[in-house]
Order: structure tokens, then C-alpha cells, then sequence
């Protein structure tokens, strides 16, 4: 998102089938009226990584479309399975995304296992508090340039089809091919950020 143009990119929602002109179900496309980046963003390290889309008109929500609720603040989903959804891209040499819409259950991992994970390939790395982690089996994440995907769970307890998304996927090693988590931005880190950017410019 750091380097995307308002007016060169569309929003869709009810997609399920790229790259087709038969698509079974249709979806929504929307003009992107803003980008609103976070300030203390670095692209290297994947901090902060977070940015709010305004359309200039809003999706009719249905059957297909559906909204993600926001986590309060202080909500933990450390051990819960939640799920990722999108298109990856097929493999590290072949860059065109997958047709159909993949997605898989992941565990939330705590963030002293991540960082013991990823210390085995490098001494000094540690966590951000931007990020949390998620996955880590091997050939189940979506990866392979596909950043930008929502980690999402269930509300439970009666809630079962109603989700809020935890974390948007930010980088991970490559289809779980190091058995190593994916990295995601904590949503739970941003929701005030998210709540003043929505009140002054929504």
C-alpha cells in the first residue's frame, strides 16, 4: 500500500475468482477516493504497516460482501485458531496469483515462541509490537507476495459467523517452507489509530 496511487487503483468486494470474465457470482468494484497512510510506517521492517482505503461510494453489504468487526484494544487471541484468506501468488518463481480464493486456519503464537522461532535463523531479530505472529506448519500460510490479507476469528460463544479481524498479513517466509510464523500487523495495536482517522476523514 505504501507505494499505491489513489486514482490507479479499484476496490472489489465479493470477489472469489480472479483474472476471469465468468465469474459465477458477481462482485462490487469501487473508485478509491483516499489513502490514509500511517506516519510512522517502515517499509524494510514491515512496522506499522497499516493503511485505511475510503471508496467514493459505499458496498452494498449481502449474501457475499460483509464487514469484519474491529478487536477492542486490549483483546489477546494468543493460542486461538483464526483464519487467512486470499489469493497467493503460486510459488517464489511464478508470480501470478492463484484463480480461486485459498484460505486456511492458523493458531495465534505467543510472541516469545515467534521470536525463539526466528532467532534460529537470526540472533538479534526480535518482534515489533506492530506485528504479531500466526502459523508456522509447513505449506499452510498464503504467501509468496501476497501481503495484505486479513487474519480474522471467530467471535464465538453464539457468534460463530460473526468475525473481527486481528491482524493483516505482512510478511512471511514462503508457504511455510521453514515451518516459521507469518508476520501480521496487530489490528488490536491500531483501533485508536483507525477510529480518529475514520472520525476525521470518514
Amino acid at each position: 500500500m505504501h507505494n499505491m496511487i489513489e486514482y490507479k487503483i479499484e476496490v472489489r468486494a465479493g470477489e472469489f475468482v480472479m483474472n476471469t470474465s465468468n465469474e459465477t457470482c458477481s462482485y462490487e468494484k469501487r473508485v478509491v477516493e483516499r489513502i490514509v497512510r500511517h506516519e510512522g510506517f517502515i517499509e524494510w521492517r514491515r512496522i506499522n504497516n497499516v493503511a485505511l482505503i475510503f471508496v467514493k461510494t459505499p458496498f452494498v453489504l449481502n449474501d457475499r460482501i460483509g464487514v469484519l468487526a474491529l478487536p477492542d484494544p486490549d483483546a489477546s487471541f494468543v493460542g486461538r485458531l483464526c483464519t487467512v484468506a486470499g489469493w497467493k501468488m503460486v510459488s517464489s518463481q511464478d508470480q501470478s496469483p492463484t484463480r480461486i480464493m485459498t484460505s486456511f486456519e492458523l493458531p495465534v503464537v505467543d510472541r516469545k515462541t515467534c521470536e525463539t522461532q526466528f532467532r534460529s535463523i537470526n540472533s538479534n531479530w526480535n518482534l515489533d509490537s506492530s506485528l504479531i505472529c500466526a502459523g508456522g506448519e509447513i505449506k499452510r500460510d498464503i504467501c509468496f507476495g501476497g501481503e495484505g490479507f486479513a487474519l480474522f476469528c471467530s467471535l464465538g460463544e453464539g457468534n460463530t459467523h460473526v468475525y473481527e479481524q486481528v491482524g493483516i498479513e505482512a510478511w512471511c517466509m514462503g508457504s511455510g517452507l521453514k515451518a516459521l510464523p507469518g508476520l501480521y500487523t496487530n489490528v488490536t495495536m491500531f483501533r485508536s489509530w483507525i477510529d480518529e482517522r475514520i472520525a476525521s476523514y470518514g
